[in-house]
């Protein structure tokens, strides 16, 4: 086969958001990509609440975030991001995901159950995960089963 030959095609790209710098160039790169290949785009936030915030949240003095407030700017941000994508002529589907996974496994998850062509996330992000166990990113890059591109 040669490379002439060889036919790509990449009907759905994922991208991870989380709002941080990365994610958001990842977002980019996933709209260029979207329209070279007239893919869908999937624009994925993978919310998770850490075990160890549930056991400090009612404790007094403890200076959390709101939760409420993170899912609801996160929320706007998908909003945003579906109204820039039909603006540009972009096949685009927004999913909040809660879930009780962390993000690499809800969208390692998600992933698969929607075949997804190719992944799209940022070097670093701004999940709480990033600095208790590790990069998301290496971890999707490891455990997917289709390509995954890191953005810096």
């Amino acid at each position: 086969m040669s490379i002439e030959s060889a036919d790509v095609r990449i009907k759905k790209i994922l991208v991870g958001i989380d709002g941080s710098d990365y994610s958001i160039r990842a977002l980019k790169f996933g709209f260029d990509l979207a329209k070279k290949y007239d893919s869908m785009l999937v624009a994925i936030t993978a919310f998770h609440i850490p075990e160890i915030y549930r056991i400090f949240q009612n404790k007094e003095n403890f200076n959390t975030i709101s939760i409420e407030d993170e899912i609801i700017k996160s929320k706007n941000l998908l909003q945003s991001i579906k109204e820039s994508a039909i603006k540009n002529n972009i096949d685009i589907h927004t999913e909040f995901v809660n879930s009780r996974s962390t993000p690499d496994i809800a969208i390692l998850e998600y992933s698969e159950s929607n075949n997804v062509d190719h992944i799209i996330l940022g070097h670093r992000g701004n999940s709480i995960e990033n600095l208790l166990i590790g990069n998301i990113a290496n971890s999707i890059v490891a455990k997917s089963k289709c390509s995954v591109t890191v953005v810096k």
